[in-house]
């Protein structure tokens, strides 16, 4: 039943991740954060998941709604590939959408919502008459132009390829274009290759990328006396997160700094090395990754600043965890971090060459270490930040929430505006003074001039 938007229901919504995964940490385990969120906030939530992670999904989570996709043995051969990697992404995208309509039927109160992959260059598929929803969207981050030495060859051919990738999805994908709403959580960027794509402004809506923990607000906030050498970087040690330049400022500060690298990756025995190499190695301390926040948030207490000078990076929910509890942020001024973290919070490093970066860390390492009142306005202005920014997933579904009662709405009147006059049942509730009339007539008439009158599908 589709009615107008004075009378509508309260949404479902069928999340499109493929990738979700109670196993992977990062965008994947994000999926359920946002399913967990809805459900928490009282929506009705059915989730599009692949089935190469149903045992994992349906042993951690068994009372999530989850339908699965299969693949054909085609599709296992693409996915096997790596050449037709695009084209096994975009037969699983094509598949969802088909799937998420037979799941939302017409009820007229339904949203499919792409949470996943992030990517503004995955296609999506149109959905005719249902409300669609796309984000947040982040993803092919490429590096600062000082930087570009640092990519590989995959990401070299990818930052050419954008454009024309871009264009290829406006002239043959047209579900971005035809949603009600474009997540964007990579800032301009974002917006300059959505709409290269074929997007138009006012889909765009910003949104954080993902979420922390409202309960971080509970823990108190790290307070700043005296001298402190001690700082923290935390993340997946890969050559995005550029951990080196943290270690090539320690080698520049004129404080005896020290650091704490907490992580696990490919890069670990590289950054080992470089530290013997610079000489600091017995002031850097590396410490397997911990995944309990608020484990991790205690580690953090003992420092005074959180040194992450990522490169390409396109979210920082360690930047927001941080902030959140009041410890200052010395960053690079550049992709995700750079929409987190300003002056007054932290140190945002413009990403104009290494030497510049390294000294900029290693001076702000310095004046944190010897400047206490600066480090305590940081962080009294980080936690401001972080309480008035919607960096908690109650707060940003909260939001999501509310745009997806707003496109349901929408799309309820567009239907009757769409089918102002056609021979269709009605059930007559309320024709000005006249009561309500019991059966159901036959007639053609103009359904703006009843905005009471319910359309039978």
């Amino acid at each position: 039943m589709v009615s107008s938007s004075s009378a509508i229901q309260d949404p479902r919504v069928i999340l499109i991740a493929p990738i979700a995964s109670a196993s992977t940490p990062g965008q994947s385990n994000q999926i359920l954060e946002i399913h967990q969120e809805l459900e928490r906030q009282g929506i009705e939530v059915h989730q599009i998941a692949h089935e190469r992670n149903r045992r994992e999904l349906e042993d951690k989570f068994p009372r999530m709604h989850i339908t699965f996709l299969k693949d054909s043995a085609f599709a296992r051969l693409l996915n096997r590939m790596p050449l037709f990697g695009p084209f096994y992404r975009t037969s699983v995208q094509r598949r969802a959408a088909k799937l998420a309509m037979r799941i939302a039927g017409h009820d007229g109160r339904t949203v499919i919502h792409y949470t996943a992959p992030i990517s503004p260059s995955l296609p999506i598929f149109r959905t005719p008459d249902i409300a669609v929803i796309v984000g947040p969207i982040n993803g092919k981050l490429h590096y600062p132009p000082a930087f570009r030495r640092r990519e590989t060859f995959r990401e070299k051919f990818s930052r050419w390829m954008h454009p024309t990738t871009q264009r290829i999805q406006r002239a043959f994908f047209k579900g971005r274009q035809d949603a009600d709403a474009l997540l964007v959580a990579g800032g301009q960027r974002t917006y300059e290759s959505l709409l290269l794509a074929g997007a138009k402004r006012w889909q765009l809506v910003d949104s954080v990328q993902r979420g922390v923990r409202r309960e971080l607000l509970d823990i108190p906030r790290i307070t700043h006396e005296g001298k402190n050498l001690k700082f923290v970087h935390a993340g997946h040690l890969v050559p995005a997160k550029s951990a080196d330049l943290a270690i090539k400022a320690l080698a520049r500060t004129r404080n005896p700094i020290e650091l704490q690298v907490i992580g696990d990756g490919p890069e670990r025995e590289k950054l080992e090395r470089l530290a013997r190499k610079l000489f600091v190695s017995e002031r850097i301390t590396f410490s397997p990754w911990i995944n309990d926040s608020t484990t991790l948030i205690e580690t953090m207490r003992s420092a005074r600043g959180f040194v992450f000078p990522a490169l390409a990076e396109p979210a920082g929910v360690a930047i927001q965890e941080a902030m959140a509890v009041g410890l200052p942020v010395i960053c690079v001024d550049w992709g995700g971090p750079s929409l987190l973290v300003d002056t007054r919070s932290g140190y945002p490093i413009k990403p104009v060459d290494e030497e510049f970066v390294v000294n900029e860390i290693a001076r702000a390492m310095d004046e944190l270490c010897e400047n206490p009142d600066r480090a305590e306005q940081m962080s009294k202005a980080a936690r401001e930040l972080a309480s008035t920014k919607d960096f908690f997933w109650p707060d940003i579904v909260t939001r999501w929430i509310e745009l997806y009662k707003n496109v349901t709405g929408a799309h309820a009147d567009r239907v009757i505006v769409a089918r102002p006059k056609a021979q269709v049942k009605i059930a007559i509730e309320s024709i000005g003074d006249r009561p309500a009339t019991a059966g159901l007539l036959s007639e053609e008439f103009d359904a703006m001039e009843h905005p009471s009158i319910h359309i039978e599908q």
